[in-house]
């Protein structure tokens, strides 16, 4: 019997556990799933609005992650008083319905907050709604900075504003030494709130923009391939592209499309396309491949892969043999996610246990209007005061919030790759870029931009090498080599070397920037000189190199015989220049040689033996040349030759630095406007500045210096002497004595004769004459007192006010009677002001004044 019950009650059990393990499958279904549980019947149960457009991938996801934030956010503090009720309204995509759904939930539902909007361009009015019924509006995905105002105090944001991340992309920018970058953004409200604070970053690191592309949500996919063919067209490769993830996968798209997603491009993407890369189209990440981006760091831990685990054991389904994850994770999940945390520990401090709102007393014009029954919720400051200082470590980190914005930590620089993004590094603000984010290293480095703060990018293309590099067009002449030489090694690969090409790499080092080029020799299919510099030049304007590398363009007259260069203009005497080289133009147009007399050479070799030959053998009465090929050109040749003659200056051709000195620089030839410029004007001067250095480069590719005697030419050009300003001191001399004898004629014209000699002395006292009229020159001229002469006026004459200003020429009712002059003549001034009056006057000549009255 004891036994028959021991197995009954072992059959029992074994019986019930299928249902006991059921039921623990179930209990842990509720806690890991998010199923809410029934709350205890003394909780209160408080609403919450979420505002989201459940018709997008981001927004179904947002949804999610919210409920389950719930569940575990009670699972985790089943203690706590109170308890929050997500109520959901779909906003779709536009503003109106957004706003609609607002209404709806602060009307009818009376919610505490809303979660929402989810996009920045629905987020204006209902922010306005928010404030008027004191309901906070907390947003985990508007991420516009144009939504935030100080006067908003209702509106708190959980995502992070867009305008942190602009010095991150400037320090990657900085970084890769891009000098030009054009900006493509999205033509809304979103995409155009940015755009400043992303030109004012860049314009503090001297990076232009040349050209901005805005992309309306409007445009067809015709529309958009057309302005991405106008970026290809103007040649722009670095591209920066501020959108939402609708926008920017149809972009990226029709960028493959475009070939524009090939080796040679690079696009960086702001932090609204980075964040929502995983929830895009397998197609748009295909189409992205190369991009690099920022997006905030969101640590690791414990609590983040526990719910990734739980996200895709929810929502993978099996296709074939792979798992397809429906429903992808994102950054604005993770903080919809803690958002939720947020709030409901927020309200558990404030100590919330209902939710009511005050009604406004309204007027007949508006007892029927939405807006102004909406009430004003009692707990709504109380809420947004414990919302604001709500801390807590939330899965996307710490969740902290200033003035109701959150504060970033740190942003990741990444790299898409297949399907996933692979980490390049991380920027801080109080160290920029860094590999990884120790802190106790950030604290003691200083801000850096260096790219080798980076790992090593997989550019688009699939191709390691960076895109934009500056290619640099060297032209191939045969003949001195010691300034500039090309030769191929074994892979057909072309090796640099000579005087020019170390310099421009020493002004490389000098620059206060990367600066990625590439040194391109400018041959044909044949490895032969493809063109004269012209072509060269040419060719820089087409854009098809940046700069050209060669030697300075200043020229010296070279001749062994001749002195003067129009005596051999005018025998017609054939002259010699190198070959490919820019002086021969020079000599046609600037100092009208005939073409024909002029032969072109190559080596020094060449060089020598024309002049050695001299016009009657074939060869030249003069070399026309570069100094620096010169100045070898006689070290070689010391005892033979020398250089005479002036120095001609030359402005080259378009845009270019050159500054003469004993050995030349590099010439470098950039398109008009390029921001290279000035840097690489400064860094030249910095580096010829550098005795010790150019000395070094000069052993290395001349040897020692070799010194010719009685060579007669200065280190300089012809200088000037008083002969060079003759005529300037002629045309002076005629002009001042001109002015002169102009002059004393019309100062005899009107003092002669002098008035002060008695008639009794005139016909002998001529000096005496002379000295009163020098006597008379050295007066003072009576003073201008601005009136005109020898014109009889009508004044009033002024009471016995002793007034003397110049009166107008009208005659007021009450000076009607008063006494006028209708005179000038001295005597009548006599007879109304006295002698002393009219010796004041008789000493400005005959000029009309006003006369006082007496008594």
């Amino acid at each position: 019997m004891m036994v028959m019950e021991k197995h009954g009650l072992s059959f029992f059990i074994f019986s019930l556990l299928p249902s006991l393990l059921l039921l623990g499958v179930l209990v842990d279904e509720r806690h890991v799933m998010g199923v809410q549980e029934a709350p205890t019947a003394n909780i209160p149960v408080l609403p919450v609005g979420v505002v989201l457009d459940l018709g997008s991938p981001v927004g179904e996801m947002a949804e999610r992650c919210m409920s389950i934030a719930v569940s575990d956010f009670y699972a985790s503090n089943a203690l706590y008083r109170t308890r929050i009720a997500l109520v959901t309204r779909d906003s779709s995509t536009d503003a109106v319905t957004a706003a609609s759904a607002a209404i709806d939930l602060i009307k009818n539902e009376q919610v505490l907050a809303i979660i929402g909007p989810q996009r920045s361009s629905q987020a204006n009015f209902v922010i306005d709604l928010g404030g008027k019924a004191q309901v906070p509006i907390i947003s985990p995905s508007a991420t516009s900075p144009s939504l935030y105002s100080a006067r908003r105090k209702y509106f708190v944001r959980t995502a992070l504003d867009d305008s942190s991340q602009v010095k991150a992309m400037a320090s990657i920018i900085q970084a890769y030494g891009w000098r030009e970058i054009v900006l493509v953004y999205e033509d809304t409200e979103y995409g155009n709130g940015l755009v400043p604070y992303l030109l004012d970053a860049l314009q503090e690191i001297d990076t232009r923009v040349p050209y901005t592309s805005s992309i309306p949500l409007s445009f067809t996919d015709t529309q958009i391939t057309r302005e991405l063919k106008n970026l290809k067209e103007k040649r722009k490769s670095i591209f920066l592209v501020h959108t939402t993830a609708m926008l920017g996968s149809r972009l990226f798209l029709l960028a493959k499309e475009a070939g524009m997603m090939d080796t040679g491009y690079a696009w960086l993407v702001t932090q609204e396309l980075s964040a929502k890369l995983d929830p895009m189209r397998e197609s748009a990440m295909d189409s992205m491949q190369g991009v690099i981006g920022v997006r905030p760091y969101i640590p690791l831990s414990k609590e983040l892969d526990n719910f990734k685990s739980r996200w895709r054991k929810k929502w993978s389904s099996n296709k074939g043999n792979s798992k397809i994850i429906e429903h992808k994770l994102s950054l604005f999940g993770l903080w919809a996610y803690d958002t939720v945390w947020a709030i409901a520990r927020a309200v558990e401090n404030a100590g919330i246990v209902h939710s009511s709102f005050v009604k406004q007393n309204s007027t007949r014009h508006t007892v029927n209007v939405d807006l102004a029954v909406l009430g004003v919720s009692e707990n709504g400051p109380r809420l947004l005061s414990s919302i604001l200082n709500t801390t807590f470590k939330g899965l996307s980190g710490d969740f902290h919030l200033e003035k109701g914005e959150r504060v970033s930590s740190a942003y990741e620089i990444f790299n898409v790759v297949g399907n996933t993004e692979r980490a390049l590094g991380y920027w801080r603000a109080e160290n920029g870029l860094s590999r990884n984010l120790d802190k106790n290293i950030s604290t003691r480095m200083e801000y850096s931009v260096s790219r080798s703060n980076l790992k090593q990018p997989i550019w688009p293309g699939d191709t390691t090498e960076q895109p934009k590099k500056l290619r640099i067009g060297v032209p191939l002449r045969s003949g001195f080599g010691e300034f500039m030489k090309v030769e191929w090694d074994s892979r057909n690969k072309p090796t640099f070397s000579g005087f020019s090409y170390d310099v421009f790499l020493a002004v490389i080092d000098a620059l206060p920037f990367p600066f990625p080029c590439k040194f391109v020799p400018f041959v044909n299919e044949t490895k032969q000189s493809a063109g004269t510099y012209n072509d060269l030049l040419y060719q820089i304007k087409l854009k098809s190199y940046t700069a050209s590398l060669a030697s300075m363009l200043t020229v010296q007259q070279l001749k062994p015989t001749f002195d003067d260069i129009n005596e051999i203009k005018r025998h017609g005497y054939l002259v010699g220049v190198q070959k490919d080289s820019f002086v021969k133009e020079f000599l046609i147009k600037q100092l009208k040689f005939d073409e024909t007399n002029l032969k072109e050479y190559v080596t020094p070799e060449e060089y020598r033996d024309a002049l050695k030959n001299g016009i009657h053998n074939g060869g030249v009465a003069a070399i026309f040349d570069e100094i620096p090929y010169v100045k070898r050109f006689i070290s070689l040749y010391c005892s033979k030759f020398k250089m005479v003659g002036p120095t001609y200056k030359t402005d080259g051709f378009g845009f270019h630095v050159a500054v003469e000195m004993k050995f030349p620089h590099p010439y470098q030839a950039f398109p008009i406007g390029s921001p290279f410029v000035p840097y690489i004007s400064r860094a030249i001067l910095n580096v010829t500045e550098d005795k010790d250095k150019m000395e070094i480069i000069e052993r290395k590719n001349f040897g020692e210096a070799t010194t010719c005697e009685d060579q007669g030419i200065p280190s300089s050009s012809s200088g000037l002497g008083l002969s060079s300003f003759g005529g300037l001191f002629i045309i002076t001399g005629v002009a001042s004595l001109f002015s002169l004898l102009t002059y004393i004629l019309s100062f005899l014209y009107s003092n002669w004769p002098v008035t002060d000699i008695r008639e009794e002395q005139a016909e002998t006292s001529f000096w005496l004459r002379v000295i009163e009229l020098a006597k008379h020159f050295d007066k003072k001229d009576p003073p201008d007192l601005g009136l005109e002469r020898n014109n009889s006026r009508i004044h009033p004459v002024t009471g016995p006010d002793e007034s003397t200003g110049i009166f107008p020429d009208t005659v007021s009712d009450d000076t009607q009677n008063d006494p006028v002059l209708v005179s000038n003549n001295i005597e009548g001034v006599e007879e109304h002001a006295g002698a002393e009056e009219a010796h004041r006057i008789a000493t400005a000549e005959d000029t009309t004044f006003p006369l006082r009255t007496y008594a």
